[in-house]
């Protein structure tokens, strides 16, 4: 059976054939009607000037004929094959032709099948609200005349507008009425053709039994005209029907029976039945089946002539390989996937792929070329000046590179990603950046750069002028980065500001009630101390943070403490206490019963000092 493609050139050749026959007959009107389906069948193949000559051609006979129906006819037909290569106002205003036409002659048929032109033109250029103001002075005429064929049309076309503006009850009244006239005048492809909006709308709104009973009909209609094309759309939709139910079967029989059907047609036809093929395999664990049809959809895909299309396809296809866990097809596929979609400028999209590429890299574990695809999408992009595809990217990055600690790369991305938020005055994402970059550089001990971004963090929480807060402070922020700025500095020997920073920190622990913070303020004030050589000092505040942790009944910090004891006591050859320090935090570790690294870490020092004291002793 020819494909549609065929069908448009078998259409042109017959057309030829009959103008050629035609112009050896003495039958103008006939040859008028002939010229302008020649024109149709040119502009069907692409070949627009040689359809508008035909048109010209048809409409300059009608009008030496002085044949005003023929005019219409012609003018009617070059609506039409303008609505269907979307050009809508060509269409419109060959539909105003008619009009003209119809208004001359006062004819009021004519005049209701020109404005119907008119309301359907503006329905498919997106203007639903004016194509309404058409139809309903359509209707009117229709309903005067009393001519069921024109009040069907009228009704079928204010049932797409209503869809248009989401009216859904509205369209299926239209659609009932419609149906109703058509059986009526014994039409039964207008009739089938609104039961299949009707469907349409009754899956839309999840009504799946009803819908699959309208299409059924519908299948059964065009299967008895042997119309394949409508054979398919109702293929298509009762796949989706079966499938919204979970009935896998009779999914898989429609589908496969769409494969079946549309073998001659264009691969736009076929793909939504293998796609639907691969995910109920997959779904009943039949690898190799789901495979195989991935493979043919793949094929197909690479065969859609029109790139958005083939995007489009492209999209569900990678979603179904990430599905069924065909990593290598997926990389291949959304490799060529991004670049049409840089090519087509479809930037949201382009993210998209960027973003599950780079989820197939992680799963396998190629962290740093999802790093680099992020790094050279984003980089192209500058030169395009799309600030929120570049934000977008900037995102994901800077997750990428937190996950996996690579903080060169995330010190340089948060910076462009701060830059540009604060460009567009987006204090809340700049802030949630400057947190995340923080908490890594903490967390990878990359101490020197996190003391500015603490220290604009404490102004912040301060209410200084980089960060007002009318008055009003955080304490619990305020004294989690006091503890962070001043540890920071401790690991860079920056003993004297160390100390002057939890020296600052310690009343806050007081004054939010957190007094385990200052347990560990303590203990950090007695390590400086200690490893500036004030071991009598070190051992005063060590104390006095053990005294705090035994209140608060916190083995695990008094066993690191008397660690920190037991060390002093060794430096200054107070051997007996050293050794009494070590045997009471290995207790205390014992009591706390923490099996984290940490603690069983803790536990082996306590007890390799213990051993090393007793040495001493002996």
């Amino acid at each position: 059976m020819p494909n549609a493609k065929q069908l448009s050139r078998q259409f042109l050749e017959i057309s030829q054939e009959t103008v050629a026959q035609l112009r050896q007959a003495d039958a103008p009107t006939q040859l008028g009607v002939a010229l302008a389906n020649l024109g149709s069948a040119f502009f069907q193949t692409r070949q627009y000037k040689e359809g508008m000559d035909q048109f010209d051609e048809a409409l300059a006979l009608a009008q030496d004929l002085g044949d005003v129906q023929l005019q219409k006819q012609v003018l009617a037909i070059k609506a039409v094959a303008f609505q269907e290569i979307k050009r809508f106002p060509d269409a419109y205003e060959t539909a105003t032709q008619i009009l003209a036409l119809a208004e001359a002659a006062q004819d009021e048929g004519m005049k209701c099948d020109a404005l119907i032109s008119q309301g359907q033109t503006m329905l498919e250029s997106g203007e639903p609200m004016i194509a309404a103001e058409r139809v309903r002075e359509a209707k009117e005429i229709a309903l005067e005349l009393g001519d069921k064929r024109r009040q069907m049309a009228v009704q079928g076309v204010m049932g797409h507008i209503s869809l248009a503006i989401a009216a859904i009850n509205q369209a299926e009244t239209h659609f009932d009425y419609a149906f109703g006239l058509a059986k009526e005048i014994n039409d039964e492809q207008a009739a089938y053709g609104f039961l299949g909006n009707k469907g349409m709308l009754l899956s839309w709104s999840g009504d799946h039994h009803q819908a699959i009973s309208a299409f059924e009909q519908v299948y059964a209609y065009f299967v008895n005209v042997a119309e394949v094309q409508g054979q398919l759309q109702s293929l298509n939709y009762l796949v989706k029907g079966y499938t919204d139910l979970h009935d896998t079967e009779n999914a898989l029989r429609y589908a496969e029976q769409g494969i079946a059907v549309g073998q001659a047609e264009e691969p736009e036809f076929l793909l939504p039945f293998y796609q639907a093929v691969i995910s109920i395999y997959h779904g009943q664990g039949e690898t190799q089946q789901a495979q195989q049809a991935a493979a043919h959809a793949a094929r197909l895909i690479r065969k859609v002539r029109d790139r958005n299309q083939r995007l489009d396809y492209l999209l569900k296809q990678l979603g179904l390989y990430q599905e069924i866990g065909l990593f290598d097809q997926m990389m291949e596929s959304g490799t060529a996937a991004l670049q049409l979609a840089g090519d087509l400028n479809r930037q949201s999209d382009a993210v998209h792929l960027i973003g599950m590429l780079g989820s197939t890299l992680a799963a396998q574990g190629a962290f740093e070329q999802m790093i680099d695809l992020f790094g050279s999408h984003l980089d192209r992009l500058n030169n395009a000046d799309d600030l929120p595809t570049q934000r977008a990217l900037l995102h994901q990055l800077i997750r990428a590179c937190d996950s996996l600690d690579q903080v060169e790369p995330l010190l340089a991305y948060t910076a462009r990603a701060q830059a540009l938020a604060q460009d567009a005055k987006d204090e809340e994402t700049d802030q949630r950046y400057a947190n995340l970059l923080l908490d890594a550089l903490l967390r990878n001990e990359r101490y020197a750069p996190a003391i500015p971004l603490l220290n604009a963090a404490l102004a912040q929480v301060n209410g200084q002028p980089d960060g007002q807060n009318n008055g009003h402070t955080d304490g619990p922020r305020q004294l989690d980065l006091l503890m962070a700025l001043g540890d920071a500095h401790f690991a860079l020997d920056h003993y004297e500001t160390a100390l002057a920073t939890f020296e600052q920190a310690l009343p806050l622990s007081n004054q939010v009630n957190q007094p385990i913070f200052e347990a560990h303020l303590l203990g950090r004030m007695g390590s400086i101390y200690a490893e500036q050589g004030q071991l009598d000092r070190s051992i005063t505040y060590t104390s006095g943070a053990l005294e705090v942790a035994r209140r608060l009944g916190n083995a695990q910090t008094v066993g690191e403490l008397l660690c920190l004891l037991a060390l002093n006591h060794r430096d200054l050859e107070q051997i007996p206490q050293a050794i009494e320090c070590c045997k009471k935090a290995i207790a205390a570790f014992a009591e706390s019963k923490l099996q984290e690294i940490g603690a069983q870490s803790a536990l082996y020092n306590a007890q390799s000092l213990l051993n090393e004291l007793t040495e001493i002793a002996e």
